[in-house]
């Protein structure tokens, strides 16, 4: 379930105090009081005791009168303290979920090759590429590499790999890599880390899973939180290949995607949310709530999304989605789907300068939907 604000039981303001029936009160109470008086006052001249009982009523009903202002004005600054303390909590969590991951570099291997050139613009320059035929089936596959079968996904690895390698300034910043996020199958990360190794590039210790849309805010949280040293950066990274078995009913696929993500990056994705078949959950309130981590709040300038369905969602919360429905470029691609999108969001964000929203399905066919936009854009506002 999509997380939301913070959300407390509502506390009624106190109510004014019924002035006209204290005057009322306290009128009787004067008269009555004097009335006393009138009946036990001596015909003698009275003693000063005399003349304090005579102010003793009045002074009390002053009393009273001030005692429940004073309850009253407690009440009510009591009543905006708690106002105060649901803002403050409410601005705190938007401001922690609006945190993003800042990329300084995105790359992205699929069936239209491994140009970047072809993965920019929303991919509205690319030709939809040809299905190949893979165990019997017609399947979309990298053109690059010649390997079938189950050595499809180590053949990616070991690509998205030499790709990295040739990234500028790779070795030397090396050494303050903290932690490598891998989705991916482990015949694929051995190849991947066979390639780096090879290379003299030892992985760091910390290796994280890279499966689901909480992993990415996992990411999101160790770089704000952990290492936010200007210096560190993370390696993320993800394979996939589908057999044709099971990419029923659509057609199999298979991507690679690899991020460096730092400080430094100028562009930023932000957290993915979860369309789950919840009260309250639409696809409307999801993207609102997706809006909110620009700041300020909008319409992203453009959007993309990988399937049907999270097209459908994307268009029914008003998102400009256009002709930027993706699938056919990329066939089923599983857990990956939701990362490849991000990716090709953050790279349509990076060439316009202008957030871009996306959506696509996860492993368990709910709709995932995020944006990416400039870094430095978190929303601190309730």
């Amino acid at each position: 379930m999509t997380p939301r604000p913070p959300c407390y039981a509502p506390r009624a303001a106190p109510a004014v105090p019924r002035w006209k029936r204290w005057a009322q009160v306290g009128l009787l109470v004067l008269l009555a009081w004097a009335g006393c008086l009138a009946l036990l006052w001596p015909a003698a001249p009275p003693r000063r005791g005399w003349w304090l009982l005579a102010l003793l009523g009045p002074l009390l009903l002053v009393l009273g009168l001030s005692l429940r202002l004073w309850l009253f004005q407690l009440a009510r600054l009591r009543h905006a303290r708690y106002q105060q303390v649901l803002a403050a909590t409410r601005a705190r969590w938007w401001h922690w979920r609006s945190l993003g991951l800042p990329l300084e570099q995105v790359l992205l291997l699929g069936p239209a090759g491994e140009g970047q050139q072809a993965y920019q613009g929303c991919m509205a320059a690319t030709a939809v590429p040809s299905p190949v035929a893979a165990g019997g089936a017609p399947a979309l596959r990298c053109p690059l590499g010649t390997v079938s079968g189950e050595g499809r996904a180590a053949w990616l690895g070991a690509r998205l790999a030499r790709r990295v390698l040739a990234l500028p300034g790779l070795e030397a910043r090396w050494p303050r890599l903290r932690a490598l996020a891998w989705g991916g199958c482990p015949a694929s990360h051995a190849a991947f880390a066979a390639v780096l190794q090879a290379a003299g590039l030892r992985l760091p210790a910390m290796q994280l899973p890279l499966q689901a849309p909480a992993d990415l805010c996992t990411l999101i949280d160790l770089l704000h939180y952990r290492y936010d040293a200007p210096q560190a950066w993370l390696l993320c990274a993800g394979v996939v290949s589908v057999a044709p078995a099971g990419a029923a009913p659509g057609m199999a696929g298979e991507a690679a995607f690899a991020w460096v993500a730092s400080r430094a990056g100028q562009h930023q994705v932000h957290r993915a949310e979860v369309l789950a078949a919840a009260p309250g959950d639409s696809a409307a309130s999801l993207c609102a709530q997706v809006q909110r981590y620009l700041r300020p709040a909008a319409l992203p300038a453009a959007a993309l999304a990988l399937g049907s369905p999270a097209a459908q969602a994307l268009r029914a919360a008003g998102w400009p989605l256009g002709n930027h429905e993706l699938g056919r470029y990329w066939g089923e691609l599983q857990h990956c789907a939701p990362f490849v999108a991000l990716s090709l969001a953050w790279l349509q964000a990076a060439q316009t300068e202008a957030p871009c929203g996306w959506a696509s399905h996860g492993m368990d066919q709910h709709i995932v939907i995020g944006m990416a936009g400039p870094y430095g854009n978190a929303n601190t506002e309730n």
